[in-house]
């Protein structure tokens, strides 16, 4: 997994991790060319990513016309936030 974080104008972040190796079944995930590109604060990601990991183990991320969808649930209930990309500026 490959984030890009642009954190000013001079400064420029960028992170590769890998993944874990877990003894499970194979999950048949086949690679994919994304249509968008989400240009965001980092800090506004991490904060999001944050909170909804109160919530679950995982974070959805699903991507509209109108913006991008953060939501995870988890047995302690469920989370969802929306951000407009016409009130805040979001790049998509």
């Amino acid at each position: 997994m490959f984030f890009c974080f642009v954190l000013d104008q001079d400064k420029f972040a960028d992170y590769e991790l890998r993944l874990m190796d877990l003894d499970s079944e194979h999950l048949g995930i086949p690679d994919t060319d994304y249509s968008c590109t989400i240009k965001m604060p980092s800090s506004e990601f991490s904060r999001i990513c944050r909170d909804m990991s109160i919530m679950g183990d995982s974070v959805l991320i699903c991507t509209t016309k109108e913006g991008v969808k953060f939501s995870a649930k988890g047995d302690l209930g469920q989370g969802r936030f929306n951000r407009y990309k016409n009130i805040f500026n979001l790049n998509i």
